[in-house]
């Protein structure tokens, strides 16, 4: 009789072993599927991917198209720091901001800028705080950052 509780015991302990085992195993796959979601969101790569960032058309299209649409009110903040700057002819500025669910601007900001002008710098912000994007997918907020490369045409 000893014996078969001891079988039983170690029937019941296996089960648990197995069940146990099972959970751990969903739960981390539940847990890399939210990982790998956050990082897409986030437009990071994940390690072991090579460098490359995912591919996000949002981003790649419709907010470049939007950018380009407005590129001359940039354009003319730039030829009117050249017509009061002669030293600095060509630089970078940095910025980022985010997109609200319904295509409006907030919290717009420098990154970094190569310039030392107040109101090219500001001028940069609030072109892009007044530009209307198309609504993000998913209806979610959404970073995101570009740099403009801007030269003196010769």
């Amino acid at each position: 009789m000893n014996n078969r509780k001891s079988v039983a015991v170690i029937g019941i302990l296996v089960a648990a072993l197995l069940a146990s085992w099972g959970w751990f195993y969903s739960a981390q796959k539940s847990t890399d599927a939210k990982l790998e979601l956050l990082m897409a969101k986030m437009n990071t790569a994940p390690a072991g991917s090579g460098g490359k960032a995912p591919v996000d058309p949002y981003k790649d299209e419709a907010v470049k198209n939007t950018l380009r649409k407005h590129a001359a009110e940039i354009q003319k903040l730039w030829v009117d720091y050249l017509k009061k700057n002669s030293g600095k002819t060509e630089g970078s500025i940095e910025v980022d901001w985010q997109i609200e669910p319904d295509g409006e601007v907030a919290e717009a900001g420098i990154i970094h800028s190569e310039f030392d002008d107040k109101a090219l710098n500001d001028g940069v912000v609030k072109v892009l705080k007044g530009i209307q994007y198309p609504p993000p997918p998913g209806g979610v907020r959404t970073y995101v950052s570009h740099k403009f490369i801007l030269k003196k045409d010769l």
